[in-house]
């Protein structure tokens, strides 16, 4: 039993307004609708949308309504009749004028566990059918969204609106034992027919015939069921085509492409196979072994007059790598279309409906990806003629909107003129169908059918939300007003990419939403201008993996709004953001990012360069590692070198290092740490008379005093009992404040905010400062480690590497090229580059567990810094669990694999604890080394070390 659920949340221009005078009160309405349809309502830019068909509007001038209708389970061959519909109030509204996509319902068809598959408008009948994850095929009114029936079939959806008539085919199209297509009266809504046999069918519908067929199950597959022609009135069987596969009807010849690893050309009147369009693939000495090529669909688009054949490579569960665009020919001719300058382009969409892309302004907007095990996107844009425009890495798919001059791209919407964004599409939502002529998309969010007009959200918002606390998500950054003293202003970015405000020191929050579009999904990064006071200006910045590319944001007003600053900023996945400290005068930005061109292969890191407060971008430097903080510093005209920071970081961040001659020379510092946790920031406080600096690890906070001669270990029991999932994770040091005094600002994995006063904490002496550092080595059994001295390091590494052995290139280059210490522990690389691997993920109390999918193996990376490595034993049908072993609240038991090695060594129980979150399947980077190996798993770089003795360290770079 399903119940649809109904809400309209837009309004249609009422007969007799006048629009031309401001209306306090339609103003009124217009905000609270911004707010209440918050991520649809945003805009940072007035952009006028092309000339198109208005969006047709829901009449409001009687009260909206929300049926209640109840559906049968059970197959029904009459139209369900609607419940008496509950009145809700409809809201008074505004000109509906704006330039973005505007909600006009939201249908709940499914239930919360399931998904929608498929959607057809059949715009004659004013009726939208659209299919579910459970079997079900729903009818609703493509006016009121009203439910008019509900039967009992489930796929893809092939609609005939002349003889009122639509297929419904499964979904799952390979493991179908006894598929069957089901065939639908549109008129009287009612089941008449299935035809047997058949995932597949194709539509001849000026002779009425009907074709039939299924995918191979392998290229070998001959002797499976040909393609079957079929009367469209009787759908008796009048015939076969001499070949199993997938059916494509192509009017433009009367003829039928059989998909079937290669794709044959068939006359459907003689019955025979006249032409195999890829020979080469039929050719190959092994059809279906990993490398070589499959033709996996066909399109017609006969008003365009285009054959489209999708061929790709044959790869694992991790991906080919390029995927491949289609290879296009005339419909007519079958002529091969390989001139640049006539490739279209296809728009994917979440259905089986795909279309031909539209030409805007003269220009094709061509995507590229790349997926093997991690998925890179890149955009092309090319003239008429064919020649590339420009391009960007980090915007993901494009679906193209000719008539408002915009694109559609990992839920936001893009200004195609400029290529940047200029609001958010509803969260989730995936498109379905664009009724070019009514102006509507139609889309999905798993249960829920989204409408929503092209084109009538105002610009603003969504609201900035005052919080009574900060969510409970990790904190990664804390940045502090130059201003600090006066205003008493600090923003705070977290996990998810929010960034909130304080005005009061951290006591009352505000959460910034209005214009800043990648809230809620990426890695941010935030930076402030040293004349805040004046200026009142921010950049933000971010990424979501190495697939999404989020740019650069301004605020020019403390952070109340946002705009996108994306002119010239060609590698959208920013790192870092750095504002000269001469702002003021010379207006100088950088935005640091990682970057991957797909066509040419070209990989690396980059530094793009504004002289006009991020208006405007060029590429300044490029790299195939990381770049330096001293080098991205020498960027900025004029600036003169960093001032030294007599501590910093060694031992790959597993202790740290003073000098007292200017860095000459460097001297270990004991800092105590029980934890073995690695230091994950240092920071100095600006002008302190006794040099003070903060160095912060994850469960410990330490002072140092006289260029480190003296350390001191904050003492708190808010410090006692950290786990894994409430580690410390961010520090920030105020500006002086009146009494010369300053304050910390401190943030926890757990969503955590402290302002301390370090004069009013306790500081305990580290005893033997300056003493040679240990580290922690696993002890035989039980949870408390012995910190044991490290071994020598090796020798630096000289020259090139020996026979076997590489310089690494690509994701831990940089890291290794920068850090000595590093180096010359992990030796030289046993590859060039790092290679993609399955792998899986979960955190525990004292520790984590990495499963690499290619050796099979479990390692266990204790929170002291030891690790261990086992063998992956479990097998399926081994117990997953131990229900005897009951985990504390907010714990978890390990299961399958983790669970196994968990259970069967105490030891191994007894140190790494309970887990703190369910196993998660991630793609790891990995690379072996002569004395180790580096992992890149989750955003953080593992590098294990095996040392002299068997010592086994890890730490996180």
């Amino acid at each position: 039993m399903h119940l649809f659920m109904i809400i309209l949340l837009t309004a249609a221009i009422l007969a007799g307004c006048d629009f031309g005078a401001s209306d306090p009160g339609a103003e009124a309405t217009i905000a609270a609708l911004s707010t209440e349809n918050a991520r649809l309502a945003t805009a940072v830019a007035t952009l006028t949308p092309a000339a198109g068909a208005p969006a047709a509007a829901v009449d409001l001038s009687t009260p909206a309504a929300i049926p209640t209708t109840t559906i049968p389970d059970e197959a029904a061959s009459t139209p369900v009749q609607d419940a008496a519909p509950e009145a809700i109030a409809a809201t008074a509204p505004g000109p509906a004028n704006g330039p973005l996509p505007v909600l006009l319902a939201e249908v709940t068809l499914a239930g919360p566990d399931d998904h929608l598959l498929d959607l057809r408008l059949d715009a004659p009948a004013n009726r939208l059918y659209v299919t579910d994850s459970t079997g079900q095929l729903h009818v609703l009114d493509a006016t009121t969204y009203e439910p008019l029936a509900s039967l009992p079939a489930a796929g893809e959806l092939t609609l005939d609106p002349a003889r009122r008539r639509l297929f419904v085919a499964p979904a799952d199209r390979i493991y179908q034992p006894d598929p069957l297509i089901t065939v639908v009266d549109t008129e009287q809504l009612a089941v008449t027919q299935t035809i047997n046999g058949a995932t597949h069918l194709a539509l001849d519908s000026e002779r009425n015939r009907l074709f039939v067929g299924r995918r191979l199950s392998s290229p070998y597959g001959q002797d499976e069921p040909p393609v079957r022609v079929l009367d469209g009135a009787t759908l008796e069987t009048i015939g076969h085509l001499p070949q199993a596969g997938i059916p494509v009807y192509n009017p433009r010849r009367n003829e039928v492409l059989i998909v079937a690893h290669t794709v044959y050309v068939a006359d459907p009147d003689e019955g025979v196979i006249v032409q195999e369009l890829l020979p080469e693939i039929s050719n190959q000495p092994c059809p279906d072994c990993v490398g070589s090529w499959r033709a996996d669909a066909a399109y017609v688009f006969a008003a365009e007059n285009l054959l489209a054949l999708d061929v790709q490579m044959i790869s694992t569960a991790g991906g080919a790598g390029y995927i491949w665009p289609p290879r296009f020919y005339d419909a007519t001719t079958l002529e091969l279309l390989d001139d640049p300058a006539t490739q279209p382009v296809i728009q994917e969409q979440c259905g089986s409906e795909r279309t031909i892309q539209p030409v805007v302004a003269e220009r094709r907007y061509r995507p590229d990806r790349y997926a093997r095990y991690v998925v890179f996107n890149n955009l092309r844009v090319y003239d008429l003629d064919g020649s590339l425009l420009t391009w960007r890495d980090g915007i993901g798919p494009l679906f193209v909107n000719g008539s408002t001059g915009q694109g559609y791209a990992s839920g936001w919407v893009l200004d195609l003129a400029a290529l940047q964004p200029v609001g958010v599409l509803p969260s989730g939502f995936c498109l379905l169908h664009h009724d070019v002529d009514g102006g509507r998309l139609y889309g999905s969010r798993r249960n829920i059918l989204i409408v929503l007009a092209q084109s009538g959200a105002a610009v603003g918002g969504p609201a900035n939300e005052e919080v009574a606390a900060l969510p409970g998500q990790p904190i990664h950054q804390i940045v502090v007003s130059p201003a600090y003293t006066a205003d008493r202003t600090l923003f705070v970015v977290n996990a998810a990419g929010s960034v909130y405000r304080s005005t009061d020191g951290g006591e009352e929050w505000v959460y910034l939403r209005n214009g800043l579009f990648f809230d809620g999904q990426a890695t941010g990064t935030l930076t402030i201008s040293p004349n805040y006071a004046a200026d009142r200006t921010l950049f933000a910045g971010g990424y979501h993996r190495q697939s999404l590319g989020l740019g650069v944001f301004r605020s020019v007003d403390g952070g109340e709004s946002w705009q996108p600053v994306w002119n010239g900023l060609t590698h959208l996945r920013i790192q870092d953001l750095i504002v000269s400290p001469d702002y003021a005068n010379d207006e100088t930005v950088l935005a640091y990012a990682h970057y991957q061109r797909i066509q040419p292969w070209e990989a690396g890191t980059s530094i793009h360069r504004s002289t006009d407060s991020g208006l405007n971008w060029s590429l300044a430097i490029t790299s195939t590692t990381e770049i330096s903080p001293a080098l991205r510093r020498e960027l900025i005209p004029g600036i003169a070198a960093a001032p030294l920071v007599p501590v910093r970081s060694a031992d790959y961040g597993r202790g740290i290092e003073r000098s007292v001659d200017g860095g000459a020379t460097w001297e270990p510092v004991e800092l105590d740490r029980p934890d073995g946790a690695t230091i994950l920031s240092i920071t100095p406080v600006p002008g302190d008379d006794e040099g003070a600096i903060y160095v912060l690890g994850a469960y410990n906070l330490w002072r140092l005093r006289n260029n480190g001669a003296l350390a001191e270990r904050w003492d708190d029991e808010r410090l006692a009992n950290r786990t894994f999932t409430n580690t410390l994770t961010s520090l920030a040091v105020s500006p002086p404040l009146a009494d010369g005094g300053h304050q910390l600002l401190v943030g926890t994995y757990a969503g955590e905010f402290w302002r301390l006063d370090p004069a009013g904490l306790n500081w305990e002496p580290v005893v033997g400062a300056g003493s040679t550092v240990t580290t922690p080595v696993a002890p035989a059994a039980g949870p408390s480690p012995t910190p044991q001295p490290l071994s020598p390091l090796p020798p630096p590494l000289t020259g090139e590497p020996p026979d076997g052995f590489f310089r690494p290139v690509g994701t831990f280059a940089g890291v290794w090229e920068s850090n000595e210490d590093l180096q010359r522990r992990l030796g030289w690389a046993k590859s060039e580059q790092a290679a993609p691997v399955d792998a899986a993920y979960q955190t525990f109390e004292q520790g984590v567990m990495i499963w690499r999918g290619d050796e099979q193996r479990i390692y266990v990376l204790f929170s002291d810094g030891s690790w261990r490595v086992f063998a992956d034993t479990f097998r399926e049908g081994d117990p997953e669990m131990d229900a005897t072993l009951r985990p504390p609240e907010d714990r978890l038991q390990p299961v399958r694999g983790f669970g196994k090695v968990w259970r069967e060594y105490p030891d191994v129980r007894a140190k790494i604890g309970w887990a703190t979150a369910r196993e998660e399947g991630v793609t790891a980077q990995v690379q072996p080394f002569a004395n180790g190996a580096m992992i890149w798993v989750r955003g953080l770089i593992y590098t294990l070390l095996e040392e002299d003795g068997g010592l086994r360290r890890w730490v996180v770079v």
